[in-house]
């Protein structure tokens, strides 16, 4: 819980981006552990006293001396489900004018040309469509409510409303998938729309709990999907920036490189977490419905703890974060952040990596190879 020496002013820091989580969705996927509800569960008026709150949030952050932000993103949940009054509400506190990205995640069957003519009107100029998969029964499995047809469509609806920059999700790592079907999904589908400009192709991740987490592959084999769907999107015009992420030049995504390189961005909403760099502290609201509207209503910021970095978790932070991107990070930048030297007690660790195909190192700094990043929480842990 937060205490009084470890609670930031805001004043004192400078802030990139703001992420506003929207915790209503059309169904709960099994595969998702977001603080999210199916809508259903909630009537409009329950929903709106959220909305109200997250709004509310955001102008008593603006209020406390939030500066112009660049980046902004709509997170949740699902916010293309939420009615586009409650949006402009939320998002006029923050200022969008002075944004250069400003990203709604949406799923395929909440987006229509009309919805998505407003979502431009707003200020937003860039959506994270979660198409997931290209096949009806895989979607099914993974407990999706809308079909390929569907991605078509939205698709369709967002070029023709004129937005500019879409980034899909695409899930790897499916029972029954292959390497095959994924070449042929993403060779067909993406040269169809050239507003997508970005694709997160990410693996499949299940608690253990779960009953479908043993009809997983193998991990050489999701090794396997990811290393293909790396040769078909680098093929296709797409730079391999992240992880799980590839863009066309120019498009990366600032929001999530934001994150990566450790900058500050404040968490508006239910259960959101942000980051104040120069206190070294972190904060998470709760995950609760009524008690956050309850903190927000009373004039609390509603974080249900902040956390103060020590040297050590600072050190972890910055090689996990850096590690996640492909051009990795220079030495000079790891000693200006932790006060000491990377290589001093891991050179053995290094030779090992770079003889096993799995990093690049030189006087420079450090950056894993394409493998390598697959295989980036192994590595972290070894370097840590």
């Amino acid at each position: 819980m937060a205490t009084s020496m470890d609670t930031p002013q805001i004043r004192e820091e400078n802030f990139v981006s703001a992420y506003v989580h929207f915790p209503y969705c059309e169904s709960k996927c099994h595969y998702c552990d977001f603080f999210s509800f199916a809508e259903s569960k909630f009537d409009a008026v329950a929903r709106g006293t959220i909305y109200n709150a997250i709004a509310q949030e955001a102008r008593q952050f603006k209020g406390d001396g939030l500066g112009d932000l660049t980046t902004v993103f709509l997170g949740g949940g699902t916010p293309s489900l939420v009615p586009i009054d409650d949006l402009a509400t939320a998002l006029t506190p923050l200022g969008l004018s002075s944004c250069s990205e400003v990203t709604i995640e949406a799923n395929p069957s909440s987006i229509t040309e009309e919805k998505a003519r407003q979502w431009l009107a707003l200020g937003i100029n860039r959506v994270s469509m979660g198409v997931q998969a290209l096949d009806d029964a895989r979607l099914k499995w993974l407990g999706r409510v809308h079909g390929v047809a569907a991605a078509h469509t939205a698709l369709e609806a967002l070029g023709n409303a004129g937005f500019k920059n879409v980034s899909i999700d695409y899930i790897l790592g499916v029972p029954g998938q292959g390497i095959d079907t994924i070449r042929r999904e993403l060779e067909s589908f993406i040269p169809l729309f050239p507003h997508i400009q970005h694709v997160s192709a990410y693996l499949l991740t299940l608690k253990n709990s779960n009953p479908k987490c043993t009809e997983l592959p193998s991990e050489e084999e999701q090794i396997d999907h990811l290393m293909e769907a790396n040769r078909v999107l680098t093929g296709l015009g797409f730079h391999h920036y992240e992880i799980s992420n590839y863009a066309r030049p120019g498009r990366a995504a600032f929001h999530n490189e934001n994150y990566w390189l450790g900058g500050g961005y404040v968490g508006i909403g239910p259960s959101a977490h942000g980051f104040w760099p120069q206190a070294g502290i972190r904060t998470k609201n709760v995950s609760n419905l009524e008690r956050y509207r309850m903190h927000v209503v009373t004039g609390n910021h509603p974080w249900e703890w902040t956390e103060r970095l020590t040297p050590e978790q600072k050190a972890l932070e910055f090689l996990m974060l850096r590690l996640r991107r492909a051009s990795g990070f220079k030495l000079e930048e790891y000693t200006a952040a932790t006060g000491e030297s990377f290589v001093a007690h891991r050179q053995p660790r290094l030779e090992r990596a770079v003889k096993q195909g799995l990093a690049h190192w030189d006087s420079q700094g450090v950056r894993l190879t394409t493998r390598g990043l697959f295989l980036s929480d192994q590595i972290t842990s070894d370097f840590a």
